[in-house]
């Protein structure tokens, strides 16, 4: 798979595929971040991770490539106002933040939470979003 961009579909197959294309060990990123060889490592091997957008910046410039190019869709979601548009689609359709958690199955201060920017959504919360609002969401 990794020999194949097309087939890299989350960002932590991305990160990968650049980093065996350039000639990379896990190590050299960790170093170039500045963080440890197993902080990085989680960005390749737990695909429902979130990586700091810092990070993905600062690899992407060391590739030369976009940061975009990085990003999936569930990072596109956390760092190009995924949030906001999910506030604003909650505000349209005029529904309380405690109407809102109990579509997702989540606490109402999980909510709040994400609207106020004190945490982010998981990867399995950012789907079951996607999958309501999957016109807004492509």
């Amino acid at each position: 798979m990794l020999n194949n961009f097309s087939l890299c579909v989350t960002t932590a197959d991305k990160l990968k595929f650049y980093r065996l294309t350039n000639n990379y060990f896990q190590e050299d990123i960790a170093n170039f971040l500045h963080v440890s060889r197993t902080h990085y490592g989680f960005y390749e091997e737990r695909k429902d991770s979130c990586c700091a957008l810092e990070h993905l910046e600062k690899i992407s410039s060391l590739y030369n490539i976009l940061v975009e190019d990085l990003m999936d869709d569930y990072h596109k979601f956390l760092y190009r106002g995924g949030i906001d548009k999910l506030k604003a689609i909650r505000k349209n359709m005029k529904l309380t933040s405690r109407d809102f958690a109990s579509m997702f199955n989540v606490a109402n201060s999980t909510i709040l939470g994400w609207e106020h920017g004190d945490n982010i959504p998981t990867r399995k919360s950012f789907n079951k979003v996607k999958a309501v609002f999957k016109d807004y969401f492509k």
